[in-house]
């Protein structure tokens, strides 16, 4: 299972705060592998540590190792995001 699909599998299962996370990197998977933690805490518009959790919960180590995954992801994000953020 892929890092978007684990995000999918999961959505149900985060908290609210985990949830804005997941959706922000759903809505752009790109900008994510791209961004820093602290830049995508603001646009999810929670903590740094939130974050960390939410990447945490999904088996990563954290934000790094979490980034590393998601771009291992096979470029399927259309079929993947477009049902559930479309």
């Amino acid at each position: 299972m892929n890092m978007l699909e684990k995000i999918n599998t999961h959505l149900e299962l985060l908290s609210k705060s985990e949830r804005k996370v997941a959706e922000v990197i759903l809505l752009s998977p790109q900008t994510a592998i791209h961004s820093s933690i602290a830049i995508l805490a603001r646009t999810a518009d929670v903590s740094e540590p939130t974050v960390n959790r939410f990447c945490r919960r999904l088996g990563s180590k954290g934000y790094p190792d979490f980034k590393l995954h998601l771009a291992q992801s096979p470029g399927e994000w259309d079929a993947v995001c477009k049902p559930q953020c479309g």
